[in-house]
């Protein structure tokens, strides 16, 4: 049987979570673990077309969780494929409730079966990744990672995910 692990990595713009979580991955692999990293579920609608401004942002957040279940379910069903696998996310559902009113939240997860114990009780492990970039204003930050990034800022680089062992 396998064993599964589930790490969300959250944070807010431009802690460095997409950097961390291929690092990270990359570390897990090197270690002999099947790695499995899912993106941020809003940058993928971002890119697909869907946008929050074109949705209504309560209704956009409640897509979000939607998708980001079936995404979390596909990666389960691909785990139980390996003996020894970490399943990483960019975000997870208690992230959407950043974004909307508690009201809002608690509808979106009724709509799919959850609560708020169970949307946070799914993973394993939750690391929130601080904001400590040093930001200046007037230039933009890297995009590699994201394209959808729209903020104006300058980072100064380094990898937080140094810090991170496993």
């Amino acid at each position: 049987m396998a064993s599964i692990t589930q790490i969300v990595i959250t944070g807010g713009p431009c802690a460095g979570k997409t950097s961390c979580l291929s690092t990270l991955g990359k570390r897990l692999a090197a270690k002999g673990y099947k790695a499995i990293t899912i993106s941020e579920t809003a940058t993928d609608m971002f890119m697909s077309g869907i946008k929050n401004t074109e949705i209504s942002h309560p209704e956009f957040e409640k897509m979000v969780i939607e998708y980001q279940i079936a995404k979390e379910k596909i990666a389960l069903k691909a785990a139980l494929n390996f003996p020894e696998v970490v399943i990483l996310y960019d975000r997870g559902i208690p992230d959407t409730r950043a974004y909307m009113s508690e009201t809002d939240y608690k509808q979106g997860l009724k709509e799919n079966n959850l609560n708020e114990f169970q949307a946070l009780n799914r993973y394993d492990a939750v690391d929130h990744q601080k904001n400590n970039r040093g930001f200046q204003n007037s230039q933009d930050y890297q995009k590699e990672n994201n394209p959808e990034k729209t903020k104006r800022l300058k980072i100064k680089r380094f990898d937080v995910c140094d810090t991170i062992k496993y």
